[in-house]
């Protein structure tokens, strides 16, 4: 089994950790998102949809999913947005997209 981790920020509906507070780690079956207070587990089957969000300055994986008690807007922030790291910073999300694809 494949397991991606990274470090990075996250937002949770209005509520924002900037990096090093919040870490992703993605595996075939479920994508887990952990801040020092709490852990946000989302099984393949929950998740409706997986994006690619471009924020300002920054950007990051969109997770839609179907758990009602997590907040409804989730974005794992990766990096900084910049012409040159464009596709650099895509292939995390394309890495994790690619992982919860696989059976």
């Amino acid at each position: 089994m494949q397991v991606f981790t990274q470090r990075g920020g996250v937002r949770l509906d209005n509520f924002n950790a900037s990096y090093p507070f919040a870490a992703i780690k993605a595996t075939n079956s479920a994508i887990e998102i952990s801040l020092p207070n709490r852990r946000y587990n989302f099984p393949k089957q929950e998740i409706v949809r997986l994006s690619i969000h471009r924020g300002l300055i920054s950007y990051g994986l969109r997770i839609e999913h179907r758990i009602q008690s997590y907040p409804q807007y989730v974005v794992f922030w990766i990096g900084f947005r910049s012409e040159e790291h464009t596709s650099e910073l895509q292939s995390p999300c394309n890495l994790v997209c690619r992982l919860l694809l696989e059976k």
